[in-house]
């Protein structure tokens, strides 16, 4: 049955993740200071290689919130290794990050299995209905 704590968006709809994936708060990673947010993100690559950072962050700035000031960002990527990705679950789910981020059918199952409480954004999944991700 498909896990009702998931939520999807299209890939032009990284804009909406701020006020998607930020609505669930939880008790912050022991590090962040009080009242900041931390969104854990697992990539293939690093975000250095890509546009997605700079287009969530102008999204998060366009909603009010400041990068250090608002929230902070934990990516972690796996290169292309799957085997790395339910490792990298588990480490967010130390971290206690407040929501969790995937881009990438193949990190989604890992991440559902590592946690049950903390909220999961995913964005490029070809068919999250038909991987069972979600119900529709």
């Amino acid at each position: 049955m498909p896990d009702p704590r998931l939520k999807t968006y299209a890939p032009q709809a990284v804009r909406h993740l701020a006020a998607a994936g930020l609505s669930a708060a939880r008790p912050t990673w022991p590090q962040a200071p009080a009242g900041i947010k931390r969104i854990g993100w697992i990539t293939n690559q690093p975000f250095a290689t890509s546009d997605l950072p700079a287009v969530f962050f102008d999204a998060m700035r366009e909603r009010g919130w400041v990068w250090g000031t608002h929230f902070v960002l934990d990516n972690l990527h796996y290169d292309g290794r799957f085997e790395r990705i339910p490792g990298l679950a588990a480490e967010l789910v130390q971290r206690r990050v407040d929501v969790i981020v995937v881009s990438g059918s193949p990190a989604v199952g890992p991440v559902m299995k590592a946690t049950a409480t903390i909220p999961i954004v995913f964005l490029t999944v070809g068919d999250p209905v038909g991987s069972g991700f979600v119900s529709n």
